[in-house]
């Protein structure tokens, strides 16, 4: 299945730069984008916004992106997609196990980051 275009899809990265970064190349599927740096300001994006797909850096300046893929998963019914660095095998399980949906590591590569998101909206 393609990405809606309608579809609304949250970011939460608090580097400025990647953020930008993932948002042009999630704007080619959707333009419905939330973009948010911080756990609390999240949550707040999810139940206000409520997303169809959440793409989640794992290192976050203000919580630990597993802790906080493991509240999403337990709160609300929404993909995640978490992110990580180069080569890191063991964050990338341990964000499956807190119930990410998929892991990719970063610099993201466009197609793996689109068909992602197609396969999990």
């Amino acid at each position: 299945m393609n990405a809606k275009k309608e579809s609304k899809i949250l970011i939460i990265e608090d580097d400025k730069k990647m953020q930008g970064i993932i948002k042009s190349q999630v704007n080619k599927l959707t333009k419905n984008i939330t973009l948010t740096q911080t756990g609390p300001d999240a949550i707040k994006q999810i139940e206000d916004g409520h997303p169809d797909l959440i793409i989640l850096d794992l290192y976050l300046k203000d919580i630990n992106g597993f802790e906080l893929t493991r509240l999403i998963k337990r709160n609300y019914k929404v993909p995640i997609i978490t992110l990580t660095g180069p080569d890191q095998v063991a964050p990338c399980i341990r964000a499956h196990q807190e119930g990410a949906d998929a892991c990719l590591a970063k610099p993201l590569k466009p197609q793996a980051l689109k068909a992602t998101i197609e396969k999990l909206i």
